[in-house]
């Protein structure tokens, strides 16, 4: 796997940018994360990710706090690399993230 990735990532804003909203958002290559993947997780590539209306609420201050920089797109789409014993029969294949399922 890639050691670094293209993501949206929201810092602190200053100067003009403030006006907008406490956070600036740019596309930066960024390290890719490594998980430890417990033994009911799979690992799934990230292909695309959008940002949605959430995020450009968390940017506005609206929704809390968190920690900085933050890394934006909790839509995406990507392919399985890796699954739990099993499971093995979802490796490569293609899925999309549901954040509402619990």
């Amino acid at each position: 796997m890639a050691t670094t990735m293209r993501a949206a990532v929201a810092r602190p804003s200053s100067g003009a940018e403030a006006e907008a909203g406490p956070l600036t958002l740019a596309v930066e290559d960024v390290p890719t994360p490594v998980p430890d993947l417990s033994r009911d997780e799979a690992l799934i590539k990230v292909i695309k990710a959008g940002v949605c209306n959430t995020d450009l609420e968390l940017m506005k201050g609206y929704m809390g706090v968190f920690e900085e920089p933050r890394v934006f797109g909790h839509e995406f789409v990507g392919i399985v690399v890796e699954a739990p014993a099993g499971r093995e029969q979802f490796v490569g294949k293609r899925v999309c993230a549901d954040i509402n399922v619990h």
